[in-house]
């Protein structure tokens, strides 16, 4: 007998269901079950804290931390929803809990949604499990709305409870200090038509793409290129004919536009570029233009092996312009709406 998509799919959550750990399972009954099991519950508490504990009070500092080591974010909302089931500080002090009514009763899994920017807001990447498709929102804070743990306190909730991994990378910042990049850089961008083409286009629309401060531009612009050829945005840029530019903005979304516009006519005869050797910012000025645009923009191409740290994108956009000789730079659905607009 033929098995249709449906129920593979069916089968495939039933098993899945199976699988879940004993310790999960075995915690979530005595739960259910704790007014007649007040004594065993009370153990488990007990144990789960004091396992909890002892491996917080093992966790390697930031002097410990390695390169390219991985922390694990966890929401303090969820955290503590935790606390309150296991009564974790009454557990603390040795105490035995009353059993309260209020009390949760389970657990469910890991869940991080209230730090996370929505994904419709920013560029995703192709690859659905990066963690560039998790960006946690710029006004949280470490210790206040969020904690980042280290595999064993991880694995630890993660054996019981399940739920998805939000990683963060250490980097080395001193030579005996590590520490974990929670936030990424965020990053405005516009892609600007052919010249010929200028007129005719709309190069309104913004995107925002986020990334780490330790990636080079070169990087992130390999990113973006791989990602807007994607079927969500249908362009079909390539690397190498393509030029970046860094152009500092306002507050107006209709500003910027009408800025971006005149430096596109302008581009060729008055600009400010980088000398990849000197570094010094060298102006030209064209015959036929007498008046410059308000704020030149200043050409990335020289030093895309830098890391974006060394770049101020909270106050400038990075324009992408793609070179003449590329006349077939979209296709035909190039045109699908994105929520994005520029965040001063």
């Amino acid at each position: 007998m033929e098995v249709k998509d449906g129920s593979k799919e069916v089968m495939h959550e039933v098993q899945k269901a199976d699988d879940e750990s004993y310790l999960r399972d075995y915690e979530r009954q005595l739960a259910l079950s704790s007014k007649d099991n007040q004594e065993d519950w009370i153990d488990h508490c007990r144990e789960l804290v004091i396992e909890y504990k002892k491996l917080a009070k093992n966790s390697k500092t930031c002097y410990e931390k390695k390169q390219g080591d991985i922390g694990y974010i966890l929401s303090l909302n969820w955290l503590d929803h935790w606390k309150k089931y296991a009564y974790f500080n009454v557990m603390g002090n040795n105490n035995i809990p009353d059993f309260e009514e209020s009390r949760p009763t389970q657990i469910k899994d890991i869940d991080n949604a209230d730090l996370l920017i929505p994904k419709y807001q920013f560029v995703n990447e192709i690859d659905p499990k990066s963690h560039y498709n998790f960006v946690i929102k710029e006004d949280l804070r470490e210790n206040v709305d969020y904690i980042v743990v280290d595999k064993d306190i991880w694995n630890f909730f993660h054996s019981r409870y399940g739920g998805e991994p939000l990683k963060r990378v250490y980097h080395k910042i001193y030579t005996f200090i590590a520490d974990v990049e929670t936030k990424f850089t965020r990053v405005n961008f516009v892609i600007l038509p052919p010249r010929e083409n200028c007129g005719s286009v709309d190069i309104s629309q913004f995107y925002t793409i986020y990334s780490s401060m330790y990636d080079t531009l070169e990087e992130l612009l390999v990113r973006i290129v791989t990602n807007m050829n994607s079927d969500q945005y249908g362009y079909k840029l390539q690397r190498e004919k393509i030029k970046a530019w860094k152009f500092r903005i306002s507050h107006s979304l209709l500003e910027n536009t009408h800025r971006i516009r005149e430096f596109v006519c302008s581009q060729d005869q008055y600009c400010f570029a980088i000398d990849s050797q000197s570094q010094q910012e060298q102006r030209t000025k064209s015959i036929i233009y007498e008046t410059a645009i308000a704020d030149p923009a200043e050409c990335l191409e020289a030093v895309t092996y830098y890391p974006l740290s060394d770049f101020d994108f909270l106050s400038s956009t990075l324009i992408i312009e793609v070179l003449p000789e590329v006349s077939d730079y979209f296709t035909s659905n190039h045109e699908v709406t994105n929520t994005n607009t520029l965040i001063p």
